[in-house]
């Protein structure tokens, strides 16, 4: 997603229309098909594919965050304290976070402050230093 400002609309309205399809489209798979569903069915299904659709948006929109950071280079801006941070390795790591709607993933440059002692993954533009 590196170079990219936002994702593609096109690509959210497929994931949106498969989420309608999946909610709407034919039962006949279903194993409820010969009976109307429960209001706890019907929530359960609204909910799985609203969060799913959730986890999209997040996703996406860490990614465009992390191109607004200008962290891609050697050094990066440490959140804590404003000093530079110094990138760990040169492969980007995978980061695994839970969110509300489930599970979100994307990956990173993991950097090292050594004023604070401690990793620091950029999630967004540099802030001002603490202190």
């Amino acid at each position: 997603m590196f170079g990219q400002a936002k994702p593609d609309k096109e690509e959210w309205l497929k994931e949106a229309e498969q989420a309608y399809e999946r909610v709407f489209g034919p039962r006949e798979n279903r194993p409820e098909s010969g009976r109307p569903l429960t209001f706890s069915e019907i929530e359960e299904e609204a909910v799985r594919e609203g969060n799913m659709l959730a986890c999209w948006l997040l996703q996406e929109k860490i990614s465009t965050e992390t191109e607004r950071s200008g962290c891609h280079g050697e050094h990066c801006t440490c959140p804590h304290c404003g000093k530079p941070g110094k990138r760990k390795r040169e492969d980007l790591d995978t980061r695994e976070l839970h969110a509300r709607p489930g599970g979100v993933s994307f990956r990173r440059y993991e950097y090292y402050c050594c004023s604070c002692r401690r990793s620091f993954f950029p999630s967004g533009p540099a802030v001002e230093p603490q202190g």
